[in-house]
């Protein structure tokens, strides 16, 4: 079975179709979770920044942002609690000019030796060179 730790842009294209690329291989990731042939693993973090980003999209109201992150909890994706993995987060942002937002699933991913898989393809331009670092478009699954 394959483990991959998974950022809010990931998620985000679980919730929502409009101006989103990538929904494909977003869509088979979480297939492949349901299915049991993949697990997941994020911090805390990932539930406020998918509510973040979902209340700031014009096409949702509170009840959907609501809905969307009760159905994300119902999934029981393993979450780690954001403060475990701080001090590498904090490296990792210094070390690379991360956010620490970001930082904060690099780390993760570098603690537990498994890839993260991003959407957020900014980041991944300057994350790319970390062997752990995989972008979604990419992904074969």
């Amino acid at each position: 079975m394959r483990e991959f730790v998974i950022d809010a842009s990931v998620a985000v294209k679980w919730y929502t179709t409009v101006g989103e690329d990538d929904l494909a291989q977003a869509d088979g990731l979480l297939q492949g979770y349901v299915d049991g042939s993949c697990q997941f693993i994020a911090p805390t973090l990932i539930i406020y920044e998918l509510g973040n980003a979902l209340r700031f999209n014009p096409n949702f109201k509170v009840a959907e942002v609501r809905r969307a992150i009760k159905d994300f909890l119902d999934l029981q994706i393993t979450l780690e609690d954001s403060h475990k993995i701080l001090e590498s987060a904090v490296d990792l942002a210094f070390r690379h000019s991360f956010t620490v937002y970001d930082a904060a699933y690099a780390a993760l991913a570098q603690i537990h030796g498994i890839p993260m898989i991003t959407a957020d393809y900014r980041f991944y331009d300057r994350a790319k060179e970390l062997p752990f670092i995989e972008a979604l478009k990419d992904l074969k699954i």
